[in-house]
């Protein structure tokens, strides 16, 4: 019976888990990984029974129960981690890599360049600032098209419905050797080569120019 338990959660765990990560839900992996750290613990039951009826060794049963309590406190922690980090409003590193990577492989030549960027996750709800350094001679109409082009970019190719809060940032002189704006009227120095947008560049507080 137990071992039939323990099977039964271990297939509802993976499941409740897998629908956790693709819907963004923590409440569903947390379901998950308490089904399935009982899968292992009944897993652990039957395992330390069946080797104390070869061995006669009576100790196993403290070392397995002692086994199976780090394990489920290590499970805990990671959870409630998790849990305090959206809480307290903490950054969350594996969304802002792909928000990275999708602005990079879409970028546009007037974004000459994105940092301060932070992500949240509340619940299945996404959450991105960022600061954008634009023309400083575009108007207020391009302006708003091309943030709006950014938020919506970002909603088309990433997986889930994402609020963003975007700041834009006027040009300087001294971006013009990483600006990719053709034509431009303004520009005091040549075009020496593309900044890579990556973790490093995109979340600190400052132009790259500035880094």
């Amino acid at each position: 019976i137990i071992g039939s338990t323990g099977i039964i959660n271990l297939i509802v765990g993976f499941y409740l888990i897998n629908v956790g990560k693709k819907s963004n839900s923590i409440t569903l992996e947390a379901d998950g990984k308490h089904l399935l750290t009982d899968s292992i613990t009944s897993g652990g039951l039957v395992i330390g029974i069946i080797l104390i009826q070869l061995t006669q060794l009576y100790w196993l049963d403290s070392l397995i129960s002692i086994l199976l309590g780090f394990y489920i406190i290590y499970n805990g922690y990671k959870l409630t981690r998790r849990s305090v980090g959206g809480l307290m409003d903490e950054s969350n590193i594996e969304l802002v890599k792909k928000v990275i990577t999708i602005l990079q492989e879409n970028r546009a030549d007037s974004w000459i360049d994105v940092h301060n960027l932070r992500a949240q996750q509340y619940g299945a709800d996404l959450h991105i600032d960022c600061h954008v350094t634009l023309p400083y001679y575009f108007d207020l109409t391009t302006v708003h098209q091309e943030i709006s082009n950014i938020d919506k970019m970002i909603n088309t190719v990433g997986d889930h419905k994402t609020e963003l809060f975007i700041h834009a940032d006027p040009c300087l002189p001294a971006c013009c050797n990483y600006c990719k704006m053709p034509n431009c009227p303004v520009r005091q120095e040549e075009f020496r080569g593309e900044i890579v947008w990556n973790m490093d560049n995109v979340t600190k507080n400052q132009k790259h120019f500035d880094q």
